[in-house]
């Protein structure tokens, strides 16, 4: 009979807490089933510390993301602090703060990307802004590269006509207001403004090197040194080497030439070692240039082309992905066969080799000098081809050496010749992360070539970018990368119209609300091209844009100050159109964009501080620095081009002049006197304050605010024919006022408009030395740029109005005659000859030249 080997009981005996007898078959059941809860509870344990240590993953992610999360509380604390002017004027706050939420993943730069260089569509300064990516981001050349763009139409804008006269002598002279500016995001300087100007280029992104491969190791993985050094005992081992070895990388090429051309027993598990010992060392930097100083390229192509295992294969395809990490060996490469040999074995590899060895061609395209070579050897073709692989690795990597190809011109045009536009557009559907990534990144490329934007809008690929956007789990690079294919696709006029009827530009403002930096950017960026167009402007107004656009302008102080420039850009394209500048006064754009400049003014009454106060400039520019955010260079150009379109409207004229704006403004010009301020700045607010000079007050606003000295000035310095009609127009309103044409007389500026007309007429005494810029521009202004000649000629009128200044104009007969065969100058040329003919002494002069 058995019995318990615990209480020794017989087994018959033996019961359980009900009373009911246990048999040994029942205890045997009861152990197994506890053995198997043991085994589950120690899974569910292990999945536990599994969890545990990828909530400490997310929670670093998350500590990186800080920055990003940031720019979101600032988005919707709604904070407006802007200067006021003197009279406590207050920039206009939102009715509603702008929703936000965090973004959805933050990556990391790739380790070996090129840094990125937005570079700005051609004709634009540079921002910040991707053609295609640059850097790890796929290259953006300058940024994007320039590709000619398509001329933007200019819309047209009738001139307003007001009155010239401070008096009934003057009633005659109805003067046209400079033209303002069209609508264009970034105006290119121009020499005359009836021209067209360009529209906004396409960007271009730079070559994006791979930064990963994805081969499993054949054994487990030990960092850095320790792991080479027992790859090394092992190749060692298989070898019989014997000897102290100095150097890894000479030691392991030196084996590579030994076993590759011998017929060893041991062959393959030598080459395979060596293939891995060389992927360890390449794995490092400064293990790359050690490799490529011990000739690495040419034993490691030659195991690629003709190993006998596939295992030696993997890792030697392995370590030529990490070296081309490296700029000297991706020369090497592209000026021997190495590249050749690549292509050709992407040609007919199996899948798993063609992914890593397609990233390897992606890092090879990183280089310029490479690109030109990949394309002559077929290389563009293989990698289209390789884009319908039903590998996602393959398609992600071949995408990614497109991207880098595609910075190249030509690239972009054969990529299109071998149908990579229908393709890539497929890719869109992917839920791949990397394959979206790289595909957009190429798209955005692409789409600076005039041919694949046409491609996109003929294939449904304006609609396939958007629905990117509108995904919910898409990484911020793929947006960022969507929204540049868009914004270059916009360029066309054709594209404009297109997403106008997708209302493109509703979900654009959603975009920019929702997300990070980058891509509200990359989003704002097209909603400014779009603009362009008249539906585009209609749909922005119906999607309450106005409101839109006052939130950000009055958040300048906190918000990055490139989503402000295009903010004020798409108000400046607005206030193009006549019927919209009064709907930009009542929303509060207009004010919002007035309080951009008040900084500027701010500066200078503190400059102007420092002699009552005998500070040192230097202390008093640090601290208006570090109180308040002075314009950029871009805002300041914005915002000039859109006050002088307002200008034209005489209601918004008289408010613009009781905000401050003509101090300001001419604080901005006072800046060029320095060279501070960039030409197309000087262009755009010299002609701001030709316009508000038609309006009485503003002429008192102007001349108190030291506005002779700041135009004569600038007459006399500028070598730009527009800026010259700009100044000249203001010169010719402040000569009504006494005081300010006595100052003018005073500072000699009659005999500097004489000796400027007598070079330009090619007659008459020239009285004043000029540089041989102003010189040559003067002397071409009668075929360049006679609208300059016919604002002198209207500001003398204006001096005849007084004795003094009469004889000093007596100089000013014969060249305006000779002026007066131009169409353009007549009616200016005749009302300064009438002027002048008042004064007895001068009558028979001009009586004597109108009779020759």
């Amino acid at each position: 009979m058995q019995e318990c080997s615990l209480c020794r009981k017989p087994a018959q005996d033996l019961t359980d807490i009900s009373g009911e007898r246990v048999t040994p078959e029942a205890i045997s059941a009861l152990l197994t089933r506890y053995e198997d809860e043991g085994d589950a509870l120690e899974k569910e344990h292990q999945t536990a510390v599994e969890r545990h240590q990828e909530a400490e993953q997310a929670l670093a992610q998350c500590a990186e993301d800080i920055s990003v999360c940031e720019y979101h509380l600032r988005i919707n604390s709604l904070r407006v602090n802007i200067l006021s002017k003197s009279d406590n004027r207050q920039a206009p706050t939102p009715a509603h703060p702008i929703p936000t939420e965090p973004p959805t993943e933050h990556k990391q730069p790739r380790e070996t990307r090129i840094s990125p260089a937005r570079v700005p569509p051609q004709g634009e300064e540079p921002e910040p802004a991707h053609t295609a990516h640059a850097s790890a981001e796929p290259d953006r050349q300058e940024h994007h590269v320039q590709p000619t763009p398509s001329k933007l139409s200019k819309s047209t804008v009738e001139p307003d006509m007001e009155s010239d006269s401070e008096g009934e002598e003057y009633d005659q002279d109805n003067v046209e207001e400079p033209d303002a500016p069209a609508p264009r995001p970034r105006p290119e300087p121009v020499q005359q403004r009836e021209q067209p100007k360009p529209d906004p280029q396409p960007e271009k992104p730079q070559p994006k090197p791979v930064t990963r491969a994805r081969s499993v190791p054949r054994r487990p993985v030990t960092p850095g040194i320790e792991r080479a050094d027992g790859m090394l005992q092992e190749l060692v081992a298989e070898t019989g080497h014997v000897g102290v070895i100095p150097d890894k990388a000479m030691f392991v090429v030196d084996i590579f030439q030994r076993y590759l051309n011998g017929n060893v027993q041991n062959k393959n598990e030598v080459l395979e070692i060596a293939a891995e010992l060389t992927w360890t060392l390449a794995a490092q930097p400064d293990g790359r240039s050690r490799l490529h100083a011990a000739g690495i390229e040419t034993p490691l192509m030659t195991l690629i082309s003709s190993a006998d295992t596939v295992l030696a294969a993997h890792n030697a395809i392995h370590a030529l992905s990490y070296l081309t990490r490296d700029d000297e060996v991706k020369r090497h490469l592209g000026q021997t066969t190495g590249l050749e040999v690549l292509l050709g074995m992407l040609r007919a590899a199996p899948e798993e080799l063609q992914a890593k060895l397609a990233g390897a061609v992606w890092n090879i395209a990183s280089l310029d000098e490479n690109r030109s070579v990949l394309r002559e050897r077929g290389g563009v073709e293989v990698l289209v081809g390789l884009l319908s692989s039903s590998s996602e690795a393959v398609v992600e990597n071949a995408a990614g050496a497109l991207w880098n190809c595609s910075v190249d011109d030509d690239n972009k045009q054969a990529m299109v010749s071998n149908g990579a536009i229908p393709k890539l557009l497929d890719c869109l559907g992917s839920a791949n992360p990397g394959v979206l990534e790289n595909s957009t990144g190429a798209l955005w490329n692409c789409a600076a070539y005039p041919s694949a934007r046409r491609h996109v809008l003929k294939l449904g690929g304006l609609e396939a970018l958007l629905a990117v956007l509108a995904q919910d789990n898409v990484p911020p690079v793929v947006r960022e990368n969507s929204l540049g294919a868009l914004r270059n696709c916009a360029i066309d006029e054709e594209n404009k119209v297109a997403l106008a009827n997708l209302d493109a530009v509703r979900i654009l403002m959603q975009t920019v609300i929702e997300s990070v930096p980058s891509v509200a950017d990359n989003a704002i960026a097209c909603i400014w091209v779009l603009t362009t167009e008249k539906l585009n402007r209609t749909s922005l107004l119906e999607a309450d844009g106005l409101d839109f656009l006052l939130r950000i302008i009055s958040q300048r102080e906190t918000l990055p100050h490139t989503i402000v420039e295009k903010a004020i850009g798409i108000a400046r394209n607005l206030s193009a159109d006549p019927a919209l500048r009064p709907m930009l006064h009542e929303a509060g754009v207009i004010t919002a964009v007035v309080h951009v400049l008040l900084p500027v003014l701010r500066a200078a009454e503190a400059l102007a501080d420092t002699v009552k106060r005998r500070s040192s400039r230097a202390e008093v520019i640090g601290n208006i620095i570090s109180t308040h955010k002075l314009p950029t260079r871009q805002e300041l150009e914005f915002v000039c081009a859109t006050l002088w379109n307002c200008a034209k409207d005489s209601n918004i004229k008289a408010i613009l002049g009781h905000d401050g704006v003509c101090e300001a403004v001419m604080c901005v010009l006072a800046a060029t006197l320095d060279q501070a301020i960039p030409s197309e700045v000087v262009e755009f607010a010299s002609g701001c304050m030709a316009s508000l000079a038609f309006n009485a007050e503003n002429k008192e606003f102007i001349s108190e605010a030291d506005g002779v000295a700041v135009i004569e000035d600038l007459l006399r310095s500028t070598t730009d024919p527009i800026v010259l009609e700009n100044a000249a127009s203001v010169a010719k309103h402040l000569a009504d006022l006494p005081k300010a044409r006595a100052q003018m007389l005073e500072d000699s500026l009659a005999p500097w408009v004489v000796s400027v007309l007598a070079v330009a007429a090619r007659t008459g005494e020239v009285t004043v030395q000029f540089n041989q810029d102003q010189h040559g521009m003067f002397s071409q202004l009668l075929d360049s740029h006679p609208m300059a000649l016919k604002e002198l000629c209207f500001l003398i009128k204006h001096w005849a109005c007084d004795k003094k200044c009469r004889q000093a104009l007596s100089g000013t007969i014969q060249p305006v005659y000779r002026l007066l065969s131009h169409e353009a100058i007549q009616r200016s040329g005749v009302a300064a000859l009438q002027a002048l003919a008042r004064d007895p002494a001068l009558r028979p002069v001009i009586e004597r030249y109108s009779q020759v």
